[in-house]
């Protein structure tokens, strides 16, 4: 074999070798896209099924009541921490709600990104709570059969620990929420510019949680009312 013959022969293999990396490359990032896809459907769906128990529980007579397990998986490389539940009075923070005028309440599944030490939400599988206008929720730490001091609620959008982490103190900034809207700890009953109650497994709860939703009726007796509270499986 000639000399230039040998060259080409060497360049012919590098060639090879880069194009079968390359199309690996491809081949990994499709499969990668597509396992994320899948887990965004399942949060998804995980969502909106706690949603549909709420709608369920709303059309129901007091004193009907749901439990659904809520498991919180990895998805895009990072862990789910927190549900978060919140109010916006203003509705447009509620595009996600088709025909909402007023306030509206969303469900957001929120992870925590440990190198820059900020929460942030898995927007795509958000899900908007439809409920009658005259039913409301009331998201609680107590206070009903299962709920007394479950530990696993804050009434912000922080998140209280993560296992091998330090958690800041709740900002705007730790949180990620604009601080236009960073408002909590009023009560959503008086109608705050927006008001969050966050859902996390503490330890020893593994990686699912399962809500409790119950109806009541208001003190007003002119509106119903959901209990929401979150315990260990089991």
């Amino acid at each position: 074999m000639k000399k230039g013959q040998a060259a080409w022969g060497s360049m012919e293999v590098l060639l090879s070798v880069i194009m079968l990396g390359f199309s690996m490359g491809i081949v990994f990032f499709a499969m990668q896209s597509l396992e994320d896809t899948r887990c965004i459907a399942t949060l998804k769906a995980q969502t909106t099924s706690l949603q549909n128990a709420m709608l369920d529980v709303a059309l129901g007579a007091p004193p009907t009541q749901r439990k659904v397990d809520y498991s919180f998986p990895s998805c895009r490389g990072y862990q789910m921490a927190a549900l978060r539940f919140v109010y916006y009075q203003n509705a447009k923070f509620c595009s996600i709600c088709p025909g909402v005028y007023n306030g509206c309440w969303i469900i957001i599944p929120t992870y925590y990104d440990s190198k820059v030490k900020r929460l942030y939400d898995f927007t795509d599988a958000s899900v908007c709570v439809n409920l009658p206008a005259d039913v409301t929720l009331n998201i609680l730490d107590g206070g009903m059969p299962g709920c007394l001091g479950t530990g696993r609620t804050t009434s912000n959008p922080c998140i209280a620990s993560v296992p091998g982490a330090t958690i800041p103190a709740c900002t705007a900034a730790f949180s990620n929420v604009p601080a236009s809207i960073f408002d909590y700890g009023k009560g959503c009953e008086d109608q705050p510019v927006s008001c969050w109650q966050t859902f996390a497994p503490k330890q020893g709860d593994g990686r699912t949680l399962r809500f409790i939703l119950s109806k009541d009726i208001a003190p007003t007796k002119t509106t119903g009312v959901i209990n929401v509270c979150a315990v260990k499986p089991g």
